[in-house]
């Protein structure tokens, strides 16, 4: 493709051959099972180092857990509940730590603008994406007259430093009630810090669905992982909150997760999480032990 159009062209073509939860159906998590499922597809032009021109089924650029970090780069096994539950990932139901659209493994299907700007050094102080997207989610055409907007900026004030913010609007069709066109919005602050043998994350993101008495929901999440044996031995801290709806009381599920991942070489790793759970409104003995073998190729 590039030896034809030249190196300022590129395309993704990403399949889940396992399948999951599409948005067709009426289940909590979003429809019936689809298998195999598109996840990526897209072409993209870059005449410049700040205009990237991106049009297809992409990742939403919201949010650094959902937008910036593939599966294969997660210090932990699962995802934070608040990233789940608005940025149209796959969640937790029974918690209520499920988008109102349904799990569209953070992706929709429209135009994306990207770019970096403000170049110092080897590095640029700023990345930006904006994207006009159709808001029905993956595999499906659009819903609705209208269409919807994410946007994030990341400021890089230093090499091992990223702040940033992230921004949704959108009108939708929620897996509740498919006929109704209803407001979902979003945003959300991030910050980032990563040395060689250590990195923090953390990110706060709220949302609002509905009209006239619109449900709202919060949480963040705090992670730290540091490498005890450099680029092989690496533990892992989480502390990871989300309120389902702020307007009711004790609606706040709490985890308290530590890890370990162990890198046999940079393609493959295995996963240990202990999630100890939580919650305000009915305790429930479900803490989760995880183990993970993941292999790159």
């Amino acid at each position: 493709f590039r030896s034809i159009l030249g190196s300022a062209w590129e395309y993704r073509l990403l399949v889940d051959f396992v399948g999951q939860q599409g948005a067709s159906g009426t289940a909590p998590t979003g429809g019936a099972l689809l298998a195999p499922e598109l996840l990526d597809a897209y072409v993209a032009y870059k005449p410049f180092s700040f205009l990237k021109i991106t049009a297809g089924q992409i990742i939403i650029p919201f949010s650094l857990e959902n937008g910036e970090t593939p599966d294969k780069d997660l210090l932990t096994v699962d995802r934070s509940q608040v990233v789940n539950a608005l940025a149209a990932r796959k969640g937790d139901a029974s918690n209520k730590i499920v988008d109102s659209i349904g799990n569209q493994n953070g992706r929709d299907i429209g135009v994306q603008l990207t770019g970096n700007v403000g170049q110092t050094g080897d590095r640029y102080v700023v990345d930006y994406y904006i994207a006009l997207l159709n808001g029905a989610g993956i595999n499906s055409a659009d819903n609705n007259s209208k269409k919807d907007i994410a946007a994030r900026v990341v400021f890089h004030p230093f090499k091992i430093l990223s702040i940033g913010g992230s921004f949704y609007n959108g009108v939708d069709r929620f897996t509740s009630s498919k006929t109704l066109d209803q407001r979902r919005d979003r945003w959300g602050t991030e910050l980032a810090l990563k040395t060689n043998d250590l990195s923090v994350t953390a990110e706060y993101l709220r949302g609002r669905d509905g009209d006239g008495n619109p449900i709202r929901h919060q949480g963040w999440y705090a992670q730290a992982g540091y490498y005890f044996v450099a680029n092989k031995l690496q533990g892992v801290l989480k502390y990871d909150t989300y309120n389902a709806n702020i307007a009711v009381q004790n609606a706040t599920n709490t985890y308290y997760i530590i890890g370990a991942n162990y890198y046999f070489t940079k393609w493959t790793k295995v996963q240990v999480d202990y999630s100890l759970r939580t919650e305000q409104s009915h305790s429930v003995p479900n803490d989760v032990f995880t183990a993970q073998l993941q292999v790159e190729f």
